[in-house]
């Protein structure tokens, strides 16, 4: 006889009830874990749910400034270099028409840079840094062009190999890079506002001018100072 039908004759549970009391325990436990889940703490849940939808919100914010912050602002306004070719033009014919002037020549050195040449005998008594009063006048017609541009302006001071021996210059370089702030001095007082660089290259490039020439021309034309033009707005 089958044991199921032995246990039926002597009245116990038939055995298939052993594992519907086992289904209906895990039932019981699953609803009492969902239960247990449904009672959430919400105040947390919405601080959790607030701080993602922040992190990925992808509407687009619209900023508007406020007026008092506007108003202590600086205002930067951004100035645009002079045309280079424009300007050697305009500086030529000033060259031509000015019979001061027409000792002094424009050079375009490359693409940003104009470079323009003023013989010191014009400026200054031999090896000396103190302006003479018609190259006071020069310069102050110069800077009546260059006081209308935004570029970048370096003065440079050039002489002649000769050494030179004297309290005030001990060597070219100090007369050289004195001459530079002779003019860059007479350019300010002239109304140029924009910075001014300044630079003495004593006889260090006396080597560019033509070595065919005659000892004397080259050494005349060592002896100048330059205004060197960069394409570049004034800082």
């Amino acid at each position: 006889m089958a044991e199921e039908e032995k246990q039926e004759e002597a009245g116990g549970p038939p055995a298939w009830m052993l594992t519907f009391a086992d289904l209906v325990s895990l039932l019981i436990c699953f609803f009492v874990l969902l239960f247990s889940m449904k009672d959430s703490n919400k105040e947390k849940w919405d601080e959790i749910k607030g701080a993602l939808a922040g992190a990925f919100d992808m509407t687009p914010k619209i900023y508007t400034p406020r007026p008092d912050l506007l108003e202590t602002i600086p205002r930067v306004e951004i100035k645009q270099a002079d045309d280079l070719a424009y300007l050697q033009q305009l500086l030529n014919k000033r060259f031509q028409e000015d019979a001061l002037l027409k000792q002094m020549k424009t050079e375009r050195v490359n693409d940003n840079q104009l470079l323009v040449s003023m013989p010191t005998r014009l400026l200054f008594k031999s090896s000396t840094a103190t302006l003479l009063t018609e190259g006071i006048e020069a310069i102050e017609k110069v800077g009546d062009v260059l006081r209308h541009i935004d570029n970048h302006i370096i003065v440079t001071g050039h002489t002649d190999p000769a050494p030179i021996f004297t309290s005030t210059y001990p060597t070219n370089w100090e007369l050289s890079i004195l001459r530079s702030l002779s003019v860059a001095g007479a350019l300010k007082n002239s109304g140029v506002s924009q910075h001014i660089g300044v630079k003495g290259y004593a006889d260090s490039r006396y080597y560019q001018i033509d070595p065919t020439l005659s000892q004397q021309e080259r050494y005349r034309q060592a002896r100048r100072v330059e205004l060197l033009i960069e394409k570049r707005e004034a800082y």
